[in-house]
């Protein structure tokens, strides 16, 4: 009933339904943005109730599946090392090895998340370092950041340098910042991503923004305004000037 990629997103799995009432197990169910988003695509009243945000995760790759070839990045990746040489040109070059290996799992990995982030429409890819141990991915989408994934902290180095790769950057250079471009081939459809990588204290991060030219927009009719709203809403925006919020 509820598409993989909300379900996913929102951390959330349908466990009850009537004819009018659809009830919805959530990690968060104060999220009144999923409540809008349930309510205008599956035209139910919906219900929350809470749980725990695994326990939602495991029911829905039993739902939808876990794909082999996830799995087995992430199982290569949780055993790969990857050392911190103190020689800024081996370590360069080590880094080069590791990264354009078409065996790596970095590769694989990194394909894997900017793939993940065109499905689920999201406008930016974060790849930040997150405690001492943890390198954080999350997508930007609607507006709303959402924790994708958490990968060992020594990634760190051999994803950012993948990227620094895919787009043409310096990936010897971590004192300053970085900017650059990926395209990329999804499906027959051509994306353009922009690179920036921000040094830190605590090593560099990376954000990707996602231009997708073939994105569909939704019809105005297609936003959730009642009859009545619509052809006033229609009328204003029309007019020369003025503003419109929306809160």
């Amino acid at each position: 009933l509820i598409p993989e990629e909300m379900a996913r997103r929102h951390q959330l799995l349908a466990i009850d339904k009537d004819e009018k009432k659809l009830t919805v197990a959530m990690a968060n169910p104060l999220d009144v943005f999923a409540h809008d988003e349930l309510k205008i695509r599956l035209g139910y009243d919906i219900d929350s109730v809470l749980s725990y945000g695994e326990d939602i995760d495991k029911a829905l790759d039993e739902v939808f599946g876990v794909t082999d070839e996830w799995d087995q990045v992430i199982g290569k990746i949780e055993n790969m090392q990857v050392t911190v040489l103190k020689e800024e040109e081996k370590e360069a070059a080590d880094i080069s090895a590791i990264t354009e290996s078409e065996e790596a799992p970095v590769i694989a990995l990194v394909n894997l998340i900017i793939l993940r982030a065109v499905k689920e429409n999201a406008s930016d890819v974060h790849i930040e370092p997150f405690g001492e141990d943890t390198l954080k991915v999350r997508y930007r989408i609607d507006g709303i950041l959402h924790d994708v994934m958490s990968l060992p902290r020594n990634l760190q180095l051999a994803v950012i340098s993948r990227i620094k790769i895919m787009s043409d950057l310096d990936i010897a250079e971590r004192r300053l910042p970085q900017d650059g471009r990926i395209q990329v081939n999804v499906g027959g459809r051509k994306i353009n991503i922009r690179v920036s990588i921000l040094p830190a204290v605590t090593g560099e991060s990376a954000v990707l923004r996602i231009l997708d030219p073939s994105s569909i927009l939704l019809e105005l009719d297609s936003l959730g305004f009642s009859p009545d709203i619509l052809p006033n809403f229609l009328s204003l925006i029309k007019k020369p000037n003025g503003i419109i919020l929306v809160t």
